[in-house]
C-alpha cells in the first residue's frame, strides 16, 4: 500500500511540475507573430454536404501590423489581401482576448484548443485546435471546426519569419 501511495504521489508532483511548465496561449501567439512571415500551407476541407474531401495549396504572407495576403494556387487561384483597412461590414481581425484557450501537452508538442467568445467568431466556428512545436511554440497545423460538422486542416511548411517583404504582396490591385 505503502509503493501504491508514493507512485501517487510521485505522479502527482510530476503532473503538476508539467502542468506548470505549460507555456501559456499568450506565449503561442507571440511567438507567431514575428515583423513578417511566409509560409506554403495545405488545406484539406470536409463538408457534410460533399462526399470527397477538397484539397489546396497556397502561400500565405503576413506584416505588422496588420497586413495579410492568403494565396491559393491550387486547384484554383484565389487571393484575399488585407492591408490596414477594416473588412467589411464590423468584422475585425481577433485577438487573444476574443477566445477561452487551454494548452495541453501532446508528447513532442502541444495543443491549444481556441473556443471563440465573440458573438461574430462563435458565428463563423466552433473551435480552432493548434498543433504548436515544443522548440519554438510555431503553430504547425490548425484544425477548424464549424457548428455544422465541417472542418479544415492548415497544415504550414516551409516557414520563414522576420524576412524582408515586397510591399506590393500587399496591393490588392497589383
Amino acid at each position: 500500500m505503502r509503493k501504491l501511495l508514493t507512485v501517487f504521489c510521485a505522479f502527482l508532483c510530476c503532473a503538476s511540475a508539467l502542468a506548470q511548465a505549460l507555456p501559456s496561449a499568450e506565449d503561442i501567439l507571440q511567438a507567431n507573430m514575428p515583423s513578417t512571415l511566409k509560409a506554403q500551407w495545405h488545406r484539406v476541407q470536409h463538408s457534410e454536404m460533399l462526399t470527397d474531401k477538397l484539397e489546396s495549396d497556397g502561400f500565405v504572407y503576413l506584416a505588422k501590423p496588420d497586413r495579410l495576403r492568403w494565396e491559393c494556387v491550387s486547384p484554383v487561384k484565389n487571393l484575399t489581401v488585407f492591408n490596414g483597412e477594416t473588412p467589411s461590414g464590423s468584422f475585425r481581425l481577433p485577438q487573444a482576448k476574443d477566445f477561452r484557450a487551454n494548452v495541453l501537452n501532446y508528447g513532442d508538442g502541444y495543443t491549444v484548443i481556441l473556443v471563440p467568445l465573440r458573438r461574430d467568431l462563435k458565428q463563423l466556428f466552433m473551435q480552432v485546435t493548434l498543433d504548436v512545436e515544443v522548440g519554438t511554440l510555431r503553430i504547425k497545423s490548425a484544425l477548424i471546426k464549424s457548428r455544422n460538422g465541417d472542418w479544415s486542416q492548415i497544415e504550414f511548411k516551409n516557414v520563414q519569419t522576420d524576412i524582408a517583404l515586397d510591399d506590393n504582396l500587399f496591393d490588392k490591385d497589383a
